[in-house]
C-alpha cells in the first residue's frame, strides 16, 4: 500500500503493469509513455500499476478511511527514476510536474501545495488547516491536512513540503511558475523599454493567464486580486514601451490582454486609441472610444477621462 502515492498522469488510454513476467514488449511499451506510474511517497521512488488513486471526497484524516490506492502485487518490479525537478503551475490552473511527465495529485494535496506556494514563507499548521477547510471541525480539519500532507508531500525521491517544527512551507527546490513571471514582470516593469519584441510576446501571453481561475476559495481570492494587479500594471507597461518603439501590432496585443483582464480599467484602452490614431486608422480610433463609453455607462454610471476624450475630441466633436 502506497497511501501517499501521486499518479503520473497517461497520455494513452493504455495500461500496464510491469511484473516479472513481462517481456520486452511491455516495458517498450512502458518508455514510450503509455503506462500509468504510481509514485510513491517512499523514497524508494515508484511503481507501475493499472489502478489508480481516486479524488480525496471526503479527506479523511487519521482516524482512519481509504486512501485511494489499491495495493501492489508482491512480484511487480520497482521502476527507479532519475531525480527530476518538479514544477507546480498556478497559471491558468493547477498542475504539478516531475521533468517531463504530469503528475495527478488528490484535491487536498493540490490545495494543500497551492497554498504553500503562495505563502513565501510558510505557514503554522493549524492555520493551513483553517484556511483550508474552514468549515470543518478542527480536528477533522487537522486529520484532513495530515491526510493531504502525506499524500502530497514526496514526488517519487523529491520533498516538496518541508516540515519545520509546527510549519509547513515549500521546498526551494521547486520550480513554480507564478514566481517566476512576477520575477520577470517585476523586472520589465523597472525598465520596458529594454524588453525584447521575443520577450514580450512570451511574457504577454504568460500574463494573460489567471491565477487558478476554476478555484473559489476564500483564501485565494486576495492572491488573485494581486496577481492581477501586478499583471496589469506589467502589461500596461509594456504595451506603451512598444508604442513609444512604434512595434503597433505587439502594442495592440498587450493593450488588448490587459483589457481583457480588467474591461473598465482605461489606460489600456487609451493605449489602443494612440495605436489606432499613430497608424492613420482614426475612424477605428473613434469606433473603440465609443465602445468603452458605451461600456462605463452601462457598467458604472460613469464617462471615460478627459485625457482619453481629447485624444479623439477633434475626430468628431459632434460623436463624444
Amino acid at each position: 500500500m502506497f497511501p501517499g502515492a501521486a499518479t503520473v498522469a497517461a497520455r494513452s488510454a493504455s495500461k500496464l503493469v510491469i511484473g516479472p513476467s513481462s517481456g520486452p514488449a511491455a516495458v517498450g511499451m512502458l518508455e514510450a509513455g503509455r503506462q500509468r506510474a504510481v509514485i510513491g511517497a517512499s523514497p524508494t521512488g515508484c511503481r507501475v500499476s493499472d489502478t489508480l488513486p481516486v479524488a480525496d471526497r471526503t479527506e479523511p484524516g487519521a482516524a482512519g478511511a481509504h486512501h485511494g490506492v489499491a495495493g501492489f502485487a508482491s512480484g511487480e518490479e520497482k521502476i527507479t527514476m532519475d531525480a527530476r525537478s518538479v514544477n507546480i503551475d498556478l497559471l491558468g490552473g493547477f498542475e504539478c510536474s516531475y521533468g517531463e511527465t504530469a503528475v495527478t495529485l488528490p484535491l487536498g494535496a493540490r490545495r494543500l501545495l497551492a497554498l504553500l506556494a503562495l505563502c513565501g514563507s510558510g505557514t503554522h499548521r493549524g492555520g493551513a488547516a483553517e484556511r483550508l477547510w474552514p468549515d470543518s471541525p478542527a480536528n477533522r480539519a487537522a486529520g484532513n491536512l495530515r491526510s493531504a500532507l502525506w499524500r502530497g508531500r514526496r514526488v517519487a525521491q523529491t520533498t516538496l513540503i518541508e516540515c519545520v517544527g509546527p510549519r509547513l512551507r515549500m521546498s526551494p527546490s521547486v520550480a513554480i511558475d507564478l514566481h517566476e513571471v512576477q520575477h520577470r514582470a517585476q523586472r520589465a516593469m523597472r525598465d520596458p523599454a529594454q524588453v525584447s519584441t521575443r520577450e514580450c510576446e512570451h511574457l504577454v501571453a504568460e500574463l494573460s493567464r489567471p491565477l487558478l481561475p476554476e478555484w473559489s476559495e476564500d483564501w485565494l481570492v486576495l492572491e488573485q486580486l494581486h496577481w492581477d494587479q501586478v499583471r496589469l500594471h506589467a502589461l500596461e507597461g509594456l504595451a506603451e514601451a512598444l508604442l513609444v518603439r512604434r512595434e503597433y501590432m505587439a502594442a495592440m496585443r498587450t493593450a488588448l490582454a490587459a483589457i481583457a483582464v480588467e474591461p473598465v480599467r482605461e489606460k489600456a484602452h487609451r493605449t489602443v486609441v494612440q495605436v489606432h490614431l499613430a497608424e492613420g486608422n482614426a475612424g477605428s480610433a473613434l469606433v473603440h472610444y465609443q465602445q468603452y463609453r458605451a461600456l462605463l455607462r452601462r457598467e458604472l454610471g460613469v464617462k471615460p477621462s478627459g485625457q482619453l476624450t481629447r485624444l479623439v475630441g477633434a475626430l468628431a466633436p459632434e460623436r463624444i
